[in-house]
């Protein structure tokens, strides 16, 4: 069974794909476009085998351990940093 947003993503690009390949009929590919195409087409072979993952409630058991985040020194981008002492 397969993942109904996954399909849509995969529809979405074939769409794309499909008007994108009509247009470049018409016209010449060149440097920025050429690697944007690409791109995409190389999105679109990433996407054959891609699998979205199912968000875990919060019941159910999960390989990884809740690490708590311990905050560093707050900086703001107005105030300098204190830089050590550094002897001249």
């Amino acid at each position: 069974e397969s993942d109904p947003v996954l399909a849509r993503i995969r529809r979405a690009w074939v769409f794309t794909f499909l008007g994108l390949s009509f247009t470049l009929t018409t016209v010449h590919v060149w440097t920025n476009i050429y690697s944007f195409v690409f791109f995409l087409f190389g999105a679109g072979m990433w996407l054959l085998s891609a699998t979205l993952s199912t968000p875990q409630t919060p019941g159910q058991n999960s390989d990884r351990t809740a690490t708590p985040i311990r905050p560093g020194p707050a900086y703001s981008r107005f105030e300098p940093r204190q830089r050590p002492h550094v002897p001249s």
